[in-house]
């Protein structure tokens, strides 16, 4: 029999992570202030392939509309 806790790991939608650069901590992707240290976290910044800006760090670029 398999134990309950692996079953509802199993069924959670996978959750992505990231540390807190000031305190080490770890904390969701999508939150902006640490929980912990309640630090603000910094932006992460890519360029987009397409128009060469650099833009927040997103599924999208907020200058072209276009995913990155």
């Amino acid at each position: 029999m398999v134990p309950l806790s692996i079953i509802v790991l199993l069924l959670m939608p996978a959750v992505r992570m990231k540390q807190c650069p000031y305190c080490g901590k770890i904390l969701r992707q999508d939150e902006s202030e640490c929980r912990h240290c309640g630090r603000e976290l910094p932006i992460n910044m890519v360029q987009c392939p397409n128009c060469k800006k650099f833009v927040p760090e997103k599924p999208y670029c907020i200058e072209c509309n276009k995913g990155l």
